[in-house]
């Protein structure tokens, strides 16, 4: 029996880079509205770039057997390839038109009632532009960065937590043995959410993030106390985007190339070893923290997300995203999401807690 609310046929695209899982959360969508509301649904191939070219085909039930599991990027492709670059024009209205007509002619061609959009900051800009053009969109937050605003977790957030944690868990035992201070750069160019919460978990002595400057006097004085109480290794958690005071605020940038993001580890090592004496040792996690398979917690709420968007692609609550406020599902609007960069609070618990338990962030002592 066809659904009979506001939906009967939507396109499916995901965009961005890619993230542990995300078959996952396409079959999390695509179950939920083929099993419950028997909607049909059209994959568009290279995310926003295959709505604006029209590169789709139809997606069957059988298409998302066995999805929920593997890693890697999707079975309908995302937009991370070089065959499929990137729609950034979409996210300004003034150079965008023509893909937006261009997206607004297949949405019409291929007789859409929504467009499902699954992605990251850009994405969330990229999908508000198109409901500004009088498109149907839902959007689904997917980044292991944690930077959407109006959600607290987004869907791959937590299987690269538990990535950059088993990482930066294994070199203690290096650390201690040599008498080392071990320096992991993480993923986070804008927001420290992920060296936050893994460099907590992994029982990390020094967290550096963008949103808390830190200024390397302080790192030397919380290591050299360290070294006064008979410890003589550390771990350092660094977010690729982390700023000093001395910088002004401005990124850190000698070294950046295509091939090299971000020398910042390396140089807090340098910085490091030469004030405290202690040999020191760098690991880049870089792009391990984006491959794999999801965690079972992304994996549960890959579920939720498809459910509550099945939900919404059939009560037509449109220009949308998808969140998780809690414990509990929500609804936000778009219009409040796109642009807004969701960062480290100054005064959140995690970073409470961890002062209590002696972490450095770079900053005098509380």
């Amino acid at each position: 029996m066809k659904s009979h609310g506001a939906t009967r046929t939507f396109g499916l695209l995901t965009s961005g880079g890619d993230c542990p899982g995300l078959d996952a959360l396409i079959r999390g969508v695509a179950d939920a509205a083929t099993t419950r509301y028997n909607m049909n649904i059209i994959g568009f191939a290279g995310g926003f770039r295959g709505l604006i070219d029209g590169d789709a085909h139809t997606l069957k039930s059988e298409n998302f057997s066995g999805m929920l599991i593997p890693g890697g990027s999707t079975r309908i492709g995302d937009s991370t390839g070089a065959a499929a670059p990137r729609s950034a024009a979409l996210h300004d209205a003034a150079v965008g038109v023509a893909e937006a007509e261009a997206a607004i002619d297949s949405y019409r061609r291929f007789q859409l009632d929504c467009i499902v959009a699954i992605g990251g900051y850009d994405a969330m800009k990229t999908a508000y532009h198109l409901s500004r053009h009088g498109l149907n969109v839902i959007a689904i937050p997917k980044t292991i960065n944690n930077n959407i605003w109006c959600t607290d977790i987004t869907y791959g957030f937590h299987s690269a937590v538990e990535i950059a944690c088993e990482a930066i868990g294994r070199l203690h035992s290096t650390a201690r043995s040599h008498n080392r201070i071990m320096v992991t750069e993480v993923m986070g160019h804008t927001t420290g959410w992920l060296a936050l919460y893994a460099g907590l978990a992994a029982d990390a002595d020094v967290i550096l993030m963008p949103e808390t400057p830190y200024r390397i006097e302080h790192l030397h004085e919380h290591l050299k106390q360290r070294a006064e109480r008979g410890i003589h290794h550390s771990i350092v958690v660094v977010a690729e985007g982390a700023l000093s005071e001395e910088q002004g605020r401005e990124r850190f940038s000698p070294g950046r190339s295509k091939y090299h993001q971000s020398n910042l580890g390396y140089h807090i090592a340098e910085q490091l070893e030469a004030e405290t004496g202690i040999e020191t040792r760098v690991t880049v996690l870089g792009h391990q923290q984006r491959g794999g398979a999801p965690s079972a917690y992304d994996r549960i709420l890959a579920t939720r997300f498809g459910a509550g968007v099945a939900d919404m692609l059939h009560e037509g609550a449109f220009g949308r995203m998808a969140a998780l406020k809690g414990n509990d599902t929500a609804r936000c609007r778009l219009a409040e999401v796109a642009g807004m960069l969701r960062k480290v609070p100054p005064q959140h618990d995690l970073l409470t807690a961890a002062r209590a338990v002696g972490t450095c962030f770079g900053t005098p002592p509380a």
